[in-house]
């Protein structure tokens, strides 16, 4: 299914994408929202091959009674994160290089580590690897922070980010983002185009209506 976003000049944007993932919630029990979610990232291909693995938890049930086990919890480690990139596509993890460019990727992450050293020279990547190895050492960043689940039970929810983004060096990891923020400003004052054309055929239809009070009612609403 293809993702659309629709800009609505009055109730502002309705995403299709996400509302087809919502309507999987519209069960309470937990086992039926599991299977309504695969089903349905199945039957929109929207699945990706990253290996999942188990690992030894503690975890709090609360049925029939409030209490903890000891579990093997389903999680997808970093490690098969990155080996599905490099895989389907290295150059969101090489700074936009290829796997068939091994001169080009380290001498870019070599020159990186070159440069933080000036920053941070302290970093475990000094003391664990040799200077001949920094061009092998992709710099990444963790971030984590605390949110809450169902019955505010704390959790911590961690995203990683490549420091290096696909664009090479010489950008950050948000460029493109203003392009992205231009052509949705354009979307949007393209629709309040069509709704002012759209009034304006409607006047000469409707000869009782003046063009110029529906242009005006557009941009109070505006």
């Amino acid at each position: 299914m293809p993702h659309r976003i629709l800009w609505l000049p009055i109730l502002g944007v309705r995403d299709f994408g996400l509302e087809h993932v919502g309507r999987c919630g519209s069960t309470r029990k937990p086992k039926n929202l599991a299977r309504n979610f695969y089903t349905q990232v199945v039957k929109d291909a929207r699945i990706i091959p990253v290996k999942i693995s188990k690992v030894p938890l503690r975890v709090r049930v609360t049925k029939p009674k409030v209490r903890e086990i000891n579990m093997l919890y389903p999680v997808v480690t970093l490690s098969s994160w990155v080996t599905y990139l490099l895989r389907s596509c290295p150059k969101y993890v090489l700074g936009g290089y290829g796997l068939d460019q091994p001169e080009q990727y380290r001498s870019l992450f070599r020159q990186y580590w070159q440069r933080y050293k000036h920053v941070d020279p302290h970093h475990p990547v000094y003391r664990f690897f040799e200077e001949d190895d920094w061009g092998q050492v992709v710099p990444w960043c963790l971030h984590g922070d605390e949110g809450r689940g169902l019955a505010k039970v704390p959790l911590l929810v961690t995203a990683f980010q490549f420091v290096i983004p696909v664009l090479g060096d010489q950008h950050t990891s948000i460029s493109g983002f203003f392009g992205f923020l231009a052509n949705t400003l354009i979307c949007f004052f393209g629709h309040w185009l069509e709704l002012i054309i759209w009034f304006w055929k409607a006047s000469k239809i409707i000869e009782c209506v003046c063009v110029c009070d529906l242009l005006g009612f557009v941009l109070k609403l505006f």
